[in-house]
């Protein structure tokens, strides 16, 4: 099994095809979304694929990336994603529609759709 690992310069290319459920990770220089700019987002299908998209952190301008952070038919997964997402928020002007927050050693699962929090159990 090889790992395919791609770099994209600000966003998706337009024909990539991940599917409807999608790891999700951001970096960004420290958790102060003001402050501290988003520098990329990884994004794997779970198929050995890393889709890692480097911002130049002046201009956020990323409508593949916005389009598959939207689609209310992917999921989204996080590992302790709320300082990603805050960071999405602020600095791709996009909520996430459909998304799954992992904690362990507790998992804990948080779906939202268009504000509305509902916690499974």
């Amino acid at each position: 099994m090889s790992n395919n690992i791609q770099l994209h310069k600000n966003d998706l290319p337009d024909d990539l095809e991940l599917g409807n459920l999608i790891a999700v990770d951001g970096e960004f220089m420290g958790l102060n979304v003001r402050r501290d700019p988003l520098c990329l987002i990884q994004i794997s299908s779970g198929n050995s694929d890393a889709h890692i998209i480097q911002f130049d952190r002046k201009n956020y301008n990323a409508p593949n990336l916005t389009k598959l952070l939207a689609d209310g038919n992917t999921t989204k997964i996080f590992h302790y994603g709320r300082a990603d997402m805050a960071h999405i928020k602020h600095y791709l002007k996009q909520i996430l529609i459909i998304f799954l927050i992992l904690k362990l050693p507790q998992i804990s699962k948080i779906l939202l759709r268009q504000s509305f929090i509902k916690n499974i159990n």
